[in-house]
C-alpha cells in the first residue's frame, strides 16, 4: 500500500474487504466517516461500520476528503473517507485520517495490512451511530468564514464532486456564499472523476476551480484558462506571506530558487499527498502542495483541498502574485523495469550533477532539470519530468535521457 487503499469494485475492493479493514483499523473511542458519490460508497460504508472497533461513529455523509480530515481534527478523532479519489468511477477505496487531520503514513497503512491478513472472521460489535451531516458541513465552513471571509467571487465546479452537498448547505445557510455548479447528488458517470486540462478549458468559466471526485484536487481557472500548477504554488506561497512551505520533488527548481531568494524556505518530499502533508505538519509549515493541483492550507487542515484552493485564490487575490515568466515543463510515462532503473541511477550519478534522490533521482542535463521516478500506482511504469527556460532544450534533454536508457537496457 502507498497513500491509501484503492481498487476496482467489486473485484478488488468490496464489502468483504471493508469488513476486514474495519476490524483491522485501530480501536478508537470515536471515528468520523464520510464518502463520495460513487454508487458503491454506501455499500462499503455500511460494511465498514459493521466491523469498526469503536463505541461511536459520526457519519458526515457525502463529504470531501479534507472536510472529513477537518472534522476528525475538530472532534479529536480518527477519520475514514470512502473514495478512490481521482480514479475512474468503477474504482473505490479508503483514506485514513489521524486526529490532527494528516493522512495515515505508510507505517500506519502497513499495520492495517498486517492485521487484515491475520483476520479470518469478523464479528459484529455494538456501537452508537450518529448522523452528523449538518454539523460537519457547518463546522468546516464556519472555520473558513472566520479565517478568510464569507463572500467569494469565484465559481466552484462541483459536478460529481463529494464537495457538492456541503457547498450547497453553506450557501443556503449563508455561512459562505459563492457560485456552485452542480445540482444532483446522483453520480453522472459520463463526466470524468478526474477532469483533464482539456476538459476544464471547454467549461468556459471566467474564474473558477474544478474539483475531482473527492475534491482534494482543484484546477484553478482564470480568464477562462487553467492556471499552471507550479505557478499557483509560487503565488499561494507569496500571497499567504509564507515563511516555510513543503512541496513534492516534482515542483519547479526555477520557482523554488525564486521563492528561496524571496526568503521563503522550501522543503522537499517524495511525490504523494501523505508525504507533503505529514512533513508540513511536523515542520509547522504555512502551505503544502504538489504540482498536480493538490494544495493544502494548514490553517484549516493538513489535507489537500480543491475547495479551499479556489476560495483562497479569490480571497487573497492570488492572481497578483503569479510569476511573470514560467519555465517550460514536460512529463511522460515510460515502461522501465526496476532492475534497469537501479543501473540507470548509477550511470546518472557518474555523469551528471545530482540534485536529490528523495523519489527516484533528480539531476541536471546541461541547463535542464530532469526527474526520473517510478509511478506510485503502476508496476514497471516510470515518469520522466523535464524543466527548462528554453523549450527546445527540453526536447534535447529528453532525447538525451532516452538514449541513455537505451544504452543501459542494451
Amino acid at each position: 500500500m502507498r497513500y491509501d487503499i484503492r481498487g476496482k469494485y467489486p473485484d478488488e475492493v468490496n464489502e468483504e474487504l471493508a469488513l476486514i479493514i474495519g476490524k483491522a483499523f485501530p480501536p478508537s473511542e470515536k471515528i468520523i466517516i464520510g464518502g463520495d458519490l460513487r454508487t458503491s460508497t454506501p455499500l462499503l460504508k455500511n460494511a465498514l461500520i459493521y466491523s469498526l472497533n469503536t463505541e461511536l461513529i459520526e457519519d458526515i455523509g457525502i463529504a470531501h476528503s479534507d472536510l472529513v480530515a477537518f472534522y476528525a481534527k475538530h472532534e479529536d478523532s480518527k477519520g475514514i473517507m470512502i473514495t478512490a479519489s481521482h480514479n475512474p468511477w468503477e474504482f473505490n477505496g479508503f483514506k485514513f485520517l489521524n486526529e490532527n487531520s494528516t493522512p495515515f503514513n505508510n507505517e500506519q497503512l502497513e499495520e492495517i495490512k498486517k492485521k487484515s491478513l491475520e483476520i479470518s472472521k469478523v464479528e459484529k460489535k455494538e456501537k452508537k451511530y450518529v448522523p452528523k451531516y449538518q454539523e460537519g458541513y457547518e463546522a468546516y465552513f464556519t472555520e473558513i468564514k472566520d479565517k478568510i471571509g464569507t463572500k467569494f467571487n469565484i465559481t466552484i465546479y462541483a459536478v460529481n464532486s463529494a464537495a457538492l452537498p456541503s457547498l450547497k448547505y453553506a450557501n443556503k445557510q449563508n455561512i459562505v456564499k459563492t457560485k456552485v455548479i452542480g445540482d444532483s447528488y446522483v453520480l453522472n458517470p459520463s463526466i470524468p472523476s478526474n477532469p483533464s486540462l482539456d476538459y476544464v478549458k471547454n467549461l468556459n468559466l471566467q474564474k473558477g476551480v474544478v474539483l475531482d471526485a473527492d475534491a482534494d484536487r482543484g484546477i484553478i481557472i482564470d480568464d477562462k484558462k487553467p492556471v499552471n500548477a507550479h505557478a499557483l504554488i509560487y503565488a499561494f506561497a507569496k500571497a499567504l506571506n509564507s515563511k516555510k512551505i513543503v512541496v513534492s520533488v516534482d515542483f519547479s527548481e526555477d520557482l523554488k530558487k525564486k521563492l528561496e531568494e524571496a526568503g521563503i524556505k522550501v522543503e522537499i518530499t517524495p511525490v504523494g499527498d501523505v508525504f507533503v502533508s505529514n512533513k508540513c505538519h511536523s515542520l509547522k509549515c504555512d502551505l503544502f502542495a504538489e504540482p498536480n493541483y493538490h494544495f493544502g492550507f494548514p490553517f484549516i487542515s493538513y489535507y489537500s483541498s480543491g475547495v479551499l484552493a479556489g476560495l483562497v485564490y479569490d480571497a487573497y487575490n492570488v492572481r497578483r502574485y503569479l510569476p511573470d515568466q514560467l519555465p517550460h515543463f514536460h512529463s511522460e510515462s515510460i515502461t522501465l523495469k526496476k532492475e534497469i532503473f537501479v543501473k540507470l541511477k548509477e550511470t546518472i550519478k557518474e555523469k551528471y550533477e545530482v540534485i536529490n534522490e528523495l523519489d527516484g533521482i533528480k539531476f541536471k542535463v546541461n541547463t535542464s532539470y530532469v526527474l526520473l521516478r517510478f509511478s506510485g500506482t503502476s508496476h514497471n511504469k516510470a515518469r520522466i519530468y523535464v524543466e527548462d527556460v528554453e523549450k527546445e532544450r527540453i526536447k534535447k534533454a529528453l532525447a538525451h535521457i532516452k538514449h541513455l536508457i537505451n544504452e543501459v537496457v542494451a
